[in-house]
């Protein structure tokens, strides 16, 4: 958070309405991140040195390294997404995650733990070099760097750094607290079914991002922006929502075949905590296409009190419910903070935004209902069936499928 410092975002927002400014953007934001990267190797080899752990300096040294280069791909990354060219950062990352295998196996091979350090460090570097080809393929011009812009930059990103703090905050206060007050046994049950949680978070992350470039195309068009907006919130709700279900019911095969029969306890917090999935899509819809209209402060003053109030829950349920009570403190934090972000920010659609989030949490928890209720009653077969069937019934009863006609007939209109 703090070497990235809000600038990733700030440049997929800013680069998608001005294009011309991508070069500016991109060394101005580079020189700040290699300054930030640096403050930060610094701060963990004195830290190490102080501890007296001068064992882990050199592991220390080339992961820190390596981390540089990943910021810097992230920004490269930032400037593809705002021109629409995925498919370079599609290609850095199968080429950095095929590097690293590669040369992985020859540290291996060689018995070598500092290698795969180097393997990670080499991997990232190399990209780094393809990033620039790439981007030397889009604009052509070099930008120098400007002092006044830097402040400019820090000064903006700002609050994009807050909200990435308080959202760290909000996702990692419960398995502090419950380590705390239960110990780290429990507390690693818990991470378990958390961890499944934060990888399926990329998922409505990748459409956000994807969706920047459109949503700012019809920014000063209004009535098809919120045309637009309503159906990506159906579309976005309807996926979270079937993987939420899906998840729900194969909680207990999904931790047995990525963590082991020892960790079969974290199924039920799976089967819990996952409903903070079908809220955390509808968040990021939100957070995304209200950092496009400039809404951003108000997004950090949301996720700051939803923070203070995860941790609030923490300290009430954990006490009480254990693990358990840490997964019901992230959904009721995630379904309170989805709702602020339609009632404080949206004042145009409230009521309608309100009841699509309201249908859809009710078509997913009513089949859950049903599932977990019949699960030792009838065939797995059946019931797996039965669940599905009454989901998408509810999804057409609640008219929450996306309406493509509609899109065509707004993006129409304004051309």
């Amino acid at each position: 958070i703090f070497s990235d410092f809000g600038i990733n975002t700030l440049i997929n927002i800013d680069v998608v309405k001005n294009r011309t400014t991508a070069d500016k953007y991109l060394w101005n934001a580079q020189l700040i991140k290699l300054s930030l990267s640096f403050f930060s190797l610094f701060s963990l080899l004195l830290f190490a040195f102080l501890s007296n752990q001068e064992g882990i300096i050199s592991y220390l040294i080339v992961t820190s390294i390596a981390f540089i280069f990943i910021n810097l791909n992230n920004t490269y990354s930032s400037i593809f997404r705002a021109f629409e060219r995925m498919d370079y950062e599609m290609i850095s990352r199968i080429l950095k995650n095929s590097l690293f295998f590669f040369f992985s196996l020859y540290f291996i091979f060689i018995k070598s733990i500092l290698g795969i350090f180097y393997a990670f460090m080499i991997a990232n570097i190399i990209v780094f070099f393809f990033n620039r080809y790439f981007f030397k393929k889009i604009i052509s011009r070099t930008a120098s760097f400007d002092l006044h812009f830097i402040k400019l930059l820090l000064k903006k990103s700002l609050p994009y750094a807050l909200t990435s703090l308080f959202v760290m905050i909000y996702l990692k206060s419960d398995v502090i607290i419950l380590s705390l007050l239960n110990g780290t046994t429990i507390s690693g049950t818990y991470v378990v079914a958390s961890e499944v949680l934060n990888a399926l978070i990329l998922f409505p992350h990748f459409i956000g991002f994807s969706l920047f470039p459109l949503f700012s195309h019809y920014l000063k068009h209004q009535p098809t922006l919120s045309v637009l907006f309503t159906e990506t919130l159906k579309f976005q709700a309807l996926l979270t929502a079937f993987i939420t279900l899906l998840f729900f019911m194969f909680s207990k095969y999904i931790i047995f075949l990525f963590f082991g029969k020892e960790y079969l306890d974290s199924a039920l917090v799976l089967q819990i905590i996952i409903f903070a999935f079908l809220f955390i899509g509808i968040c990021i819809i939100y957070t995304y296409l209200y950092y496009i209209l400039g809404y951003e402060k108000k997004i950090t003053i949301i996720t700051a009190f939803v923070a203070v109030l995860n941790i609030l829950f923490n300290l009430i349920l954990i006490p009480f419910y254990s693990l358990y009570g840490a997964a019901i403190a992230t959904v009721i934090t995630h379904i309170i903070l989805a709702l602020l972000c339609i009632f404080f920010i949206d004042k145009t659609n409230i009521m309608k935004n309100f009841f699509i989030t309201l249908k859809i949490f009710l078509a997913t928890l009513l089949p859950a209902i049903i599932y977990f209720f019949l699960q030792t009653k009838i065939y797995l077969a059946i019931n797996l069936f039965l669940t599905i069937g009454v989901f998408f019934s509810l999804i057409f009863i609640f008219n929450l499928f996306p309406t493509l006609s509609k899109i065509f007939i707004a993006t129409r209109s304004v051309k």
